[in-house]
């Protein structure tokens, strides 16, 4: 409480509270206080009144809305006509390790095992997909809508997670392969304790292909010590990317002076983590395991 002296509200609150306190000791009104005794004797009668009359009935409760089946599309972002994110609700007792993938599909349709985005802690599960041409799975999740039905695997499995006791954790991704750093990162944010940093390059073609951007440049204005999130697009001059002041060019090619910099400046072990279009991801593999930093991938559906 701040240290001043209460204004005249709290004097007549203070003074009010007092007269009741005395007021409540007392046996009976005193005679002089006649105006008193009246107000009790209306609010006896009423009280008598109101217990002679008959009871009313108790209106029921409104029912409770039933929890949504697990799977229900919950709600869907769009965020290029190619790119959508699912967010399902989560089956009771549903655990995961952030990193970790579980099968999709439509009823009666086949399933591939897509990375879950959101965090366990989070209410819901969230996908983030990418209508490939020519897919089995891919274009009928994406053109869900709230209120479908989407069919999930048993239980989430991989072993996509962060590696333990490294100093520095750099993630390389595009486009929805975003999707599995952050789980990590808002998993990390949640519990509120960073034992490591973060560093996040993300590359897509076009700006607007940046999944999660704004969310991961925000953890990166909280978190400045701990996060790093270096967007990049592969086609700087296309008019898509007009405005665009991140990097320019492709993640796996970036990496390799980015990470030569970065060694040199970190005390610590570095782990190498890279998910998303397989040709940048055997780039990783093939330029940063002879410069003696290990990779761990997936290459994302």
């Amino acid at each position: 409480m701040p240290d001043e002296k209460p204004g005249a509200l709290w004097n007549d609150v203070w003074s009010f509270e007092q007269r009741l306190r005395a007021g409540a000791g007392r046996a009976s009104p005193r005679p002089e206080d006649a105006e008193l005794a009246g107000v009790l004797q209306h609010i006896a009668a009423r009280r008598r009144t109101r217990l002679a009359a008959p009871q009313l009935r108790a209106v029921p409760a409104p029912a409770l809305k039933p929890p949504a089946a697990p799977g229900s599309v919950l709600g869907v972002e769009r965020v290029t006509p190619q790119i959508a994110i699912l967010q399902l609700a989560k089956p009771a007792g549903f655990r995961f390790e952030p990193g970790q993938h579980i099968k999709l599909g439509v009823p009666g349709g086949p399933k591939n095992p897509y990375t879950i985005a959101s965090a366990p802690g989070d209410p819901h599960l969230e996908f983030c997909i990418e209508s490939m041409p020519g897919g089995r799975v891919s274009p009928r999740l994406s053109a869900l809508a709230p209120g479908a039905q989407v069919e999930l695997g048993p239980k989430a499995s991989g072993d996509f997670t962060l590696v333990p006791n490294v100093h520095t954790h750099v993630m390389l991704a595009t486009v929805t392969g975003i999707s599995p750093f952050r789980s990590m990162l808002r998993a990390a944010a949640a519990r509120g304790t960073w034992s490591s940093r973060f560093v996040i390059l993300h590359g897509a073609s076009f700006r607007d292909e940046l999944v999660y951007q704004e969310e991961l440049q925000a953890l990166t204005q909280q978190f400045p010590q701990f996060v790093r999130y270096v967007p990049s697009v592969s086609r700087p001059t296309d008019a898509r990317n007009s405005g665009f002041s991140g990097l320019k060019g492709r993640v796996a090619d970036l990496a390799v002076a980015f990470l030569q910099e970065l060694r040199a400046r970190t005390p610590g072990r570095i782990q190498v983590y890279a998910c998303g279009h397989p040709e940048m991801v055997g780039t990783a593999h093939s330029s940063l395991e002879p410069l003696g930093l290990p990779v761990l991938s997936e290459v994302f559906d």
